[in-house]
């Protein structure tokens, strides 16, 4: 990429689909984001860290595309906010802020490009609380559509294609284990999936546009260097979202994951 990582390389197509969105820092020391064209190779800043880097009030990360967009999160005045930048003038925008936010993360662009999807944490009145929020790219106000009280967080929101809910992980924060549910935006309705992950960390969730798999990647919650295990897995799931298909896991029944390492060690095809 002729790039170097900041903490983790978080590759996101654009969606012209010839290029790449990444959180990084380039050979002049420079933290932002970065566009790679996989033609070229080369890359080039879509928006920066200002310098002298801070971290308690100028890094940004989680960049996603939007159209010919990029929305990410960005630290202003000691605080996080999501942003849109427009990719022709260069101009940001807020797109949401919260007084009473702890932390803003993984924001997802709905397929029609006029949603966003993204977890905050945030004070409520029985204390922390992490929600799923959605908000219009066009101004409108930012609403939850799923709400649970901490230590439990939800993470990971990636649409459905038809636009008409999401996919995301609800986990215990600090610990291993989640499982992922499907959310339903019409009645905020929340049904497992049947995938469940009793002890791995899941890092990203993705639907391929026709909605016929489904793509994370989980890991062990302590690394290597830590005394854990480490490394990670990535996991696919076909037909999990198909009509009246709401199970899966390691049973073998419809939704089974595959490639799995130990169904392979027994004889299970590859």
């Amino acid at each position: 990429l002729g790039l170097d990582k900041a903490e983790e390389f978080r590759l996101q197509w654009m969606t012209d689909g010839k290029s790449l969105a990444t959180h990084a820092r380039d050979k002049q020391s420079r933290l932002g984001i970065f566009g790679v064209d996989l033609s070229s190779g080369t890359n080039a800043p879509l928006a920066l860290t200002p310098e002298p880097f801070n971290a308690n009030d100028t890094s940004l990360d989680h960049p996603v595309p939007v159209g010919d967009d990029l929305a990410f999160v960005r630290w202003i005045d000691l605080k996080e906010v999501i942003v849109l930048r427009e990719s022709y003038t260069g101009r940001e925008r807020i797109l949401y802020e919260d007084p009473a936010a702890l932390g803003l993360y993984a924001p997802s662009a709905s397929p029609d490009g006029k949603r966003l999807a993204f977890g905050e944490v945030r004070l409520g009145e029985a204390g922390a609380e992490s929600r799923l929020m959605i908000t219009s790219l066009d101004g409108g106000d930012a609403y939850p559509i799923f709400t649970t009280t901490l230590p439990r967080q939800v993470l990971a929101p990636a649409w459905l294609p038809s636009g008409e809910g999401l996919l995301a992980a609800v986990a215990t924060r600090g610990e291993g284990g989640f499982e992922l549910v499907r959310i339903d935006l019409a009645d905020g309705s929340v049904e497992s999936t049947g995938i469940q992950e009793p002890e791995l960390r899941l890092f990203q969730l993705i639907i391929n546009p026709e909605g016929n798999y489904v793509a994370y990647v989980a890991g062990s919650t302590a690394s290597s260097w830590e005394g854990g295990p480490g490394g990670s897995e990535a996991w696919v799931a076909e037909g999990l979202l198909s009509s009246g298909n709401t199970k899966g896991g390691r049973t073998g029944e419809e939704g089974d994951r595959f490639p799995d390492s130990r169904s392979q060690e027994e004889g299970g095809a590859s």
